[in-house]
């Protein structure tokens, strides 16, 4: 009897060891991407990807490229779309294991049009002999209009019409329509009674690329603080962007000083392609430890356009105790 208990015990104890061995097994890496949806038609090219992995200490990369994965297990990461139709691929990999997901996505730039200034010959009565104007639309399969009229648009999206003037203040504008979306560009010229032209001065820069963010913030040593960045593309582009953040010792100073002991400033994405008349956001990530003295930092912030300078500004950081 007593034999039997024994052996009772052990093939008890077997039993539990199986369970047990057969839960870790059976709990198996899962892994899901939350954002994007597969087949969605997106209208910007930059776009952050999240997701979900049942492990956090899991290693997630997304098209390659590494993706921070939070205690939850969330993840997410930044990526570069290209025109048309895109593959995304997550990996987690935990030790021996690893699983993959992929979505497709597409991106589709939005509609611009543009007019050259034009270049009259001199000596020509444009109230008499009709201005050549030309111009370019992103996608070719648009319809355009010239002041009402439709004009015949080539394969490489180019476009020439010739557009009557009047003495005094002339407003050419040309349309783009391609399916629900509609763009257009304005240009204004000043007609003599001589019929010579030249532009109105002091023309409007709305069509320049806008960009926004706050300029000073305040929190305590230990704390984070995000601060949004917003680019309007408007009529520039396609060309690369570039963001720079660093330490300066006062407003309006250049030079570059290192950061302090308890102080990591970053943006991300620093670098994408932007394109016309889309809006991209980046978000300035402001991390702080407790061992941060006290005050008041100045960063600069700089971006380019296609490698050349664009402009900067400055954001105030006070650190309060």
């Amino acid at each position: 009897m007593t034999l039997l208990r024994r052996i009772l015990g052990i093939l008890a104890v077997i039993l539990l060891l199986c369970t047990v061995l057969a839960g870790c097994v059976v709990q198996s890496l899962s892994l899901s991407i939350d954002s994007p949806e597969d087949g969605s038609e997106l209208d910007v090219n930059v776009i952050k990807v999240r997701g979900r992995v049942s492990d956090h200490r899991a290693m997630v990369t997304v098209n390659g490229i590494a993706a921070r994965v939070a205690q939850d297990g969330s993840f997410s990461s930044w990526v570069q779309l290209m025109t048309g139709p895109n593959t995304i691929e997550v990996v987690a990999t935990l030790g021996d294991k690893d699983i993959s997901k992929t979505i497709t996505v597409a991106f589709n730039p939005a509609l611009a049009v543009y007019l050259e200034m034009p270049r009259p010959e001199i000596g020509t009565d444009h109230t008499k002999i009709p201005l050549r104007v030309s111009g370019t639309v992103s996608n070719p399969e648009a319809t355009v209009t010239v002041n009402g009229s439709d004009v015949e648009v080539s394969e490489d999206g180019s476009f020439s019409t010739q557009v009557q003037l009047i003495e005094g203040v002339n407003s050419i504008e040309a349309v783009a329509r391609l399916g629900e979306q509609r763009d257009t560009a304005v240009i204004i010229l000043m007609c003599s009674p001589e019929g010579t032209i030249s532009p109105i001065p002091g023309r409007s820069h709305f069509d320049d690329a806008f960009l926004r963010y706050d300029d000073s913030v305040e929190l305590k040593a230990g704390e984070t603080k995000l601060l949004d960045v917003t680019l309007e593309a408007r009529k520039d582009g396609p060309g690369e962007v570039v963001y720079a953040i660093y330490r300066v010792a006062e407003e309006y100073a250049e030079d570059k000083l290192p950061m302090p002991e308890g102080l990591t400033v970053s943006i991300e994405p620093s670098k994408f392609m932007a394109y016309p008349n889309t809006i991209y956001r980046s978000t300035i990530t402001i991390e702080t430890t407790p061992e941060l003295v006290p005050g008041e930092y100045w960063l600069r912030f700089e971006q380019e356009f296609e490698n050349a300078f664009r402009g900067s500004g400055w954001i105030k950081v006070n650190v309060e105790p």
